[in-house]
């Protein structure tokens, strides 16, 4: 029986890092990140396939997502991928990774007919709630930081292709 897929975007971070150790065994994974799976510490699987790609760059991400086309096509995509930095700084690779290259990843699935977009976020989206009460998976990316700004129009994006496929 065939393993179900999954591309994960963001592969070499600090938690796609640790979700591949726990995927591995039970998913045929294709991994995508800037950084090498080498200098990331990111494991070695005989069911994963690493792609290093930076995903604001749209030709060389079309590239891999045909690749991945080529080896069977995956069911979901885990988009995992994000710029952030502690500097406040108004940076324009938050455009560039959270708003475009999460374009580029929404258009390359669609075309790869995946049936699950999995788009991730963080509390550091969300404005701190009031004394007493506590953020939630409802909570809106309300945020005034500009990582909190790019998510809430990330999160907007994913609906633009609810007709393609269903989003978490």
């Amino acid at each position: 029986m065939a393993l179900p897929t999954l591309v994960l975007t963001g592969a070499s971070g600090f938690v796609g890092r640790h979700l591949l150790e726990s995927l591995a065994e039970d998913y045929r994974v294709f991994g995508i990140a800037r950084r090498s799976q080498l200098r990331c510490g990111a494991p070695v699987h005989p069911n994963m396939t690493w792609f290093q790609v930076d995903i604001g760059e749209r030709e060389p991400l079309g590239e891999v997502f045909r690749m991945i086309r080529l080896l069977g096509g995956a069911d979901t995509v885990l988009h995992l991928a994000a710029h952030y930095d502690f500097s406040g700084d108004e940076h324009p690779e938050y455009q560039r990774t959270n708003v475009e290259g999460l374009r580029n990843t929404l258009d390359f699935s669609r075309d790869l007919g995946v049936k699950r977009f999995v788009f991730s976020s963080s509390v550091a989206a969300c404005r701190l709630p009031p004394a007493g009460s506590a953020l939630t998976e409802a909570s809106p990316p309300d945020g005034e930081h500009v990582y909190a700004r790019t998510k809430a129009v990330g999160e907007a994006m994913v609906r633009e292709y609810e007709a393609s496929f269903p989003s978490t």
